[in-house]
């Protein structure tokens, strides 16, 4: 169940580099009901395995940090530009 868990991380960090956001979400909620079904039910839990879901699941917040922040900073240019057209067409000699 873990390996799987961890088979989908990896698929998650390639749809992001994809940007395939619903692959994404399909695959994250898939994922997390494999995660908590393994932690409810394991008795006995493979720290290894556990360390690298852990790695991967920091990887693919730390991407998706980065991917939001990208957008951010995308949409304070797009509403500066756009500002500046106004300006320019309010401005401009008629």
């Amino acid at each position: 169940m873990i390996k799987k868990a961890i088979e989908l991380s990896n698929a998650i960090l390639e749809a992001i580099a994809d940007l395939d956001w619903d692959k994404v979400a399909n695959l994250d909620k898939k994922r997390v009901q494999l995660i908590r079904r393994y932690f409810e039910d394991q008795a006995n839990i493979d720290e290894k395995l556990a360390y690298e879901l852990k790695t991967l699941h920091e990887d693919i917040v730390r991407r998706l940090t980065q991917m939001r922040q990208q957008t951010q900073m995308q949409q304070v240019k797009i509403r500066q530009g756009s500002r500046v057209s106004n300006a320019y067409k309010n401005n401009a000699p008629k």
